[in-house]
Order: structure tokens, then C-alpha cells, then sequence
């Protein structure tokens, strides 16, 4: 790697403690189904056939994209995700196992790459994203989730005095191993760093509560939040970015 702050060997090992954390049982119903949720949404902005998914951590891209396209590839640096992934679906997805930041894929031209809640992760969030513009055909595209800063939920753990302002890291933040929180106009300006264009933004779901505290909702209730997004963007848990190479 160029940048010299950059410790591949640390950055596997960090990855790696994180990892059961999406997989694990302490996984709340709330959460299995807002990443549901977002895959769905999100996967209808999607343009294939070639598809790239990075992080295989929760799976949730797995059954809506084979469905549309019958198969994609993903890539991870934790590997027992990328094989777990290849024995669910055997013939329908290619893994790679590699840090973003050291993936060279021999076979380019993607039509779509998606990054679903991996931007928040990265150390150098731009040097990623313009790797990704070099692995997309001509006018390709990729699709972008990451949490908001300036979710329902944020600002009310501002008022109740359990943050000191939206983009500060909550334990949550820390215990998944985010290193920023986005606002709209942080994550458009690293987009547009990376020298994407025809950027859209939107917003998935409303959150008003914990992933715990909503866990005592019924599904008609969760649900019938999730699908409030568009009608408050600004609020939404989650920031939707579409943009062209």
C-alpha cells in the first residue's frame, strides 16, 4: 500500500475480531430484518449481470441478487465468510479472499459493485472507492449503503445526553468497528472524490428507537417504519448512494 499509516497484517486481524459480530446470535430481529430490508430496496438500484459484492459478512445480497442474475462474485478478507458464502451457494457465487484496499481482480468490467455498510469501515474510504471506478465497465455503477448520521435515532441519543452531537461514535459504532459516521454531505463529498458522477442519494428506513428497544415492536409496526424512509430522507437510518464511473 501507498499510504505508510496503512497495516495490512493489523487491519486482517481487526476485521477478523469483528466479523462473528454479523454473524453471531446477539443479532437482534430488528436488525436481521432492516438488512433484509435495505438488500431488497437496494437491490432493485442493481444493474447486472455482472455483479461485484464487497463484504461478505451478513449474506443478506445472496438470494435477491442470484435471483435477478443468477450468480455474482464477492470479496472479503475474512475468509471463512467468503467460504461459507460459496457452500450456500454452490455455482451461484465466486469469492475472492483479500483486503479491498489489496484486491486486484484479473477479471474487471462490473456492471454494478456494491457496498453495503463497508465505507464506515475503511481507512481510506476515497483509495477505495476509486479502486472500485477501475474495476467497473464504462458507465458502470455502484451502489452505496451506510448509516446517517442524522438517523431519527441519532438525534435522539443527542437529546437524551447519550451522544454529544449526531456524528460522534456510539458503543455500537465502536463494538462493529466503524470509523466515521456519515452525513449526507460527507459521504457525497467522498463519492465525488473518487471522481464518481450522477450521484443520487435517498434514504432507507426510519429508525426512531434501539435495534432493542424496537425489538418489542410488532413486525407490522417495524415494518411500517422501515417504509417511511422516502417520506423523511433526512431522518432515515441509512443513506443510499447510486452514483456512475
Amino acid at each position: 500500500m501507498s499510504d505508510p499509516n496503512f497495516d495490512s497484517l493489523e487491519e486482517q486481524d481487526r476485521l477478523r475480531r469483528i466479523a462473528d459480530r454479523y454473524q453471531g446470535p446477539d443479532s437482534s430481529i430488528t436488525e436481521q430484518q432492516a438488512n433484509e430490508y435495505m438488500a431488497r430496496e437496494a437491490g432493485r438500484l442493481v444493474e447486472g449481470p455482472k455483479v461485484l459484492v464487497l463484504g461478505a459478512a451478513t449474506g443478506v445480497w445472496a438470494e435477491p441478487l442470484i435471483a435477478r442474475f443468477g450468480g455474482f462474485d464477492t470479496v472479503d478478507a475474512v475468509e471463512h465468510l467468503v467460504q461459507d458464502l460459496e457452500r450456500q451457494y454452490p455455482g451461484k457465487v465466486r469469492g475472492f479472499v483479500s483486503l479491498f484496499e489489496e484486491f486486484d481482480p484479473s477479471d474487471t468490467g462490473y456492471d454494478t459493485i456494491v457496498l453495503g455498510h463497508v465505507l464506515e469501515h475503511l481507512h481510506n474510504p476515497v483509495d477505495v472507492l476509486t479502486r472500485c471506478r477501475s474495476w467497473l465497465r464504462p458507465g458502470g455503477r455502484v451502489v452505496i449503503l451506510v448509516p446517517n448520521a442524522h438517523s431519527l435515532h441519532r438525534q435522539v441519543g443527542v437529546s437524551l445526553g447519550y451522544l454529544e452531537k449526531v456524528t460522534d461514535k456510539s458503543a455500537g459504532d465502536l463494538a462493529l468497528g466503524h470509523r466515521r459516521v456519515y452525513t449526507w454531505d460527507s459521504l457525497r463529498a467522498d463519492v465525488e472524490a473518487a471522481e464518481f458522477t450522477d450521484l443520487h442519494l435517498s434514504g432507507l428506513f426510519i429508525k426512531p428507537l434501539s435495534n432493542q428497544q424496537m425489538d418489542e415492536f410488532s413486525d407490522e409496526l417495524r415494518i411500517a417504519f422501515f417504509q417511511m424512509g422516502p417520506v423523511a430522507p433526512e431522518l432515515a437510518c441509512v443513506i443510499c448512494c447510486v452514483a456512475k464511473a
